[in-house]
C-alpha cells in the first residue's frame, strides 16, 4: 500500500512553514536589496545555511503559542459532511513541544475531558525524548529533497512592505532514483516561494499537485486536485514562525468525489524566560 501523497504534501507544507522558524538574522545574511537579482543556487544555499543554525540553536524550544486546527470535509454535493476546529496551547520542555486540547468547536475543554487531556500530555512528555524522528520529516528538512525540482528566481517584490525574491520550482524532468516514501509526493509538486531579502527566510510559499495522482489502494483512490499556501512572519525578537497554513485536496474514491479543507493557524507566540518552565493553564 503506497503512503497517500496529499498526506505527505500537507507534511511538506508545514515543513516548509516550520523551517522557517529561525534566528534572527545577522549582518552576513543580508541580500543587496535592489540590486541584481542572485542565482536560485545562491538563495537556496543561504536558507538552508539558516535552517541549519536554527537546528542547532534549539531556539524553537524558547517559545510559547496557540495552534488552531480545522477541518472540513466536503462531499460529492458541495455539502459539508463534516467540520471540527480545534485549539491547542503549545509549550516547550526539554527542547520538545508539547500541545494540549484547550477548546473544541468553540467550547472550552472542562470536566473530565479536561483530565483526560492533561493525562495524555503528561504521558507524551514521558515518551518525546524517546520518539524517534520520522523518517519523512528527516528528508523533507535535507538538500536531498532540493534534487527532485528544477529552481529559478523569478523575480522581486513587496511582500508585507519587505522586499523578497519569488524563487519558482518544478519537478525534474530526470528524476532521482529513490524508493523514499517522500519521493512520491515531491515528483507530483510545483509552486512558488517568497524569500524575505532581509533575512533570507521563507515568508510565504504555494503548492499544487500537477495532474492526477493515485494515492494508496492503487486506482481506488486518485487525488485529482491538491492546493497548499503557508506564511510565516518574523517577530519583535526577529525569530521567524509560522502563522497561517492552508491546504484543499479533492480526491476520488471509487466514483464518489471527496474534498478536504485543512487550516492550521499559529498567534499568541511568547517567549519563556530563561531557566523556567512554563505550566499551561487551561
Amino acid at each position: 500500500m503506497k503512503t497517500s501523497p496529499f498526506l505527505l504534501c500537507l507534511v511538506l507544507g508545514n515543513l516548509i512553514a516550520s523551517a522557517a522558524e529561525t534566528l534572527p538574522a545577522t549582518a552576513d545574511a543580508k541580500l543587496g536589496m535592489g540590486g541584481d537579482i542572485p542565482p536560485a543556487a545562491t538563495v537556496l544555499s543561504n536558507i538552508f545555511a539558516r535552517i541549519e543554525i536554527a537546528e542547532k540553536s534549539g531556539v524553537r524550544g524558547q517559545y510559547t503559542l496557540r495552534r488552531t486546527s480545522s477541518e472540513l470535509q466536503v462531499n460529492e454535493h458541495r455539502h459539508v459532511e463534516k467540520a471540527k476546529r480545534s485549539v491547542y496551547e503549545v509549550f516547550p520542555v526539554a527542547s520538545h513541544n508539547h500541545s494540549r486540547l484547550i477548546e473544541r468547536d468553540g467550547k472550552p475543554i472542562d470536566g473530565d475531558e479536561r483530565i483526560k487531556e492533561e493525562k495524555k500530555e503528561a504521558e507524551s512528555r514521558k515518551k518525546s525524548p524517546l520518539k524517534p524522528v520520522k523518517s519523512a520529516e528527516i528528508f523533507l528538512k535535507s538538500r536531498a529533497a532540493l534534487e527532485f525540482f528544477d529552481f529559478a528566481v523569478a523575480g522581486r517584490e513587496i511582500l508585507n512592505g519587505r522586499p523578497a525574491l519569488i524563487v519558482t520550482f518544478i519537478p525534474k524532468l530526470k528524476q532521482p532514483n529513490t524508493s523514499h516514501e517522500a519521493a512520491f509526493a515531491l515528483r507530483h509538486l510545483a509552486g512558488r516561494l517568497w524569500i524575505d531579502e532581509r533575512d533570507w527566510q521563507v515568508s510565504a510559499g504555494e503548492l499544487s499537485l500537477m495532474g492526477n495522482v493515485e494515492m494508496a489502494l492503487g486506482m481506488l483512490i486518485q487525488a485529482t486536485r491538491f492546493t497548499a499556501q503557508f506564511e510565516t512572519r518574523p517577530l519583535d525578537s526577529g525569530y521567524w514562525v509560522p502563522v497561517h497554513f492552508r491546504a484543499e485536496v479533492d480526491f476520488r474514491l471509487l466514483y464518489k468525489w471527496n474534498r478536504i479543507i485543512i487550516e492550521e493557524s499559529w498567534d499568541n507566540y511568547k517567549r519563556v524566560p530563561s531557566g523556567t518552565v512554563p505550566v499551561p493553564v487551561l
